[in-house]
């Protein structure tokens, strides 16, 4: 019975889950925006917890029920390495952790206070890393999820819920059709010569290189 025993122990040992190729790149891009993040020049505020000797701790831990600083979601992105068992399941729960440091720091200073121009100026920029790294289509196609709906509305510069409809970016996308013969002449007039560039975006107008001009 002791053999039966230590065998059918070995079986219910699962082994840890590998990380596949596609999700290793997502949570190093993840680690990348991160990093960047602690290198901006308006982060310095954020990086590090709050000093339990400052003049307003005991204020700060009486406001602020869940601190969180860029330090601690290093760490916890770090125990998502292989041979560690991952704090985040997913890009998601980061993200919400980054979310709430720029939210703790709105609910324990007043608005106009310079902290918060920063975490103005870190919230656009952390959110324009993770759009433009792609981070949600990324995890989704690796994961075989649905196409994620995007985290900000380009147009009305307005935070859209997870999970929530996208319809403006939609209706946008299927709307868009090539300009007219006239309207490519005026701008490429204006352009003057060849030039290349990846898309860019000027109100309803995306410029696509010399491949055509989207209007």
């Amino acid at each position: 019975s002791s053999s039966s025993s230590s065998s059918s122990s070995v079986h219910t040992q699962q082994p840890r889950p590998k990380l596949s190729r596609e999700i290793a790149k997502v949570w190093a891009s993840i680690r990348s925006i991160v990093s960047q993040l602690k290198k901006h020049p308006a982060s310095k505020a954020f990086i590090e917890p709050i000093d339990s000797n400052a003049s307003f701790a005991r204020e700060y831990a009486r406001v602020i029920k869940k601190p969180m600083n860029l330090r601690e979601i290093s760490h916890r992105l770090e125990k998502n390495g292989p041979g560690f068992s991952r704090i985040y399941k997913a890009p998601r729960e980061m993200f919400d952790d980054v979310c709430l440091v720029w939210r703790n720091a709105r609910t324990f200073n007043p608005k106009g206070h310079w902290i918060c121009e920063q975490v103005d100026v870190l919230e656009e920029a952390f959110e324009s890393m993770w759009l433009s790294s792609q981070i949600d289509v990324r995890w989704a196609s690796a994961n075989n999820l649905p196409y994620p709906e995007e985290l900000v509305d380009a147009k009305k510069k307005k935070k859209i819920r997870a999970g929530g409809v996208g319809r403006w970016r939609r209706k946008m996308e299927a709307e868009l059709q090539l300009a007219t013969a006239e309207v490519q002449a005026t701008v490429m007039s204006r352009l003057e010569g060849k030039w290349l560039c990846n898309p860019r975006n000027f109100g309803y107008i995306t410029i696509k290189g010399n491949e055509g001009i989207y209007a």
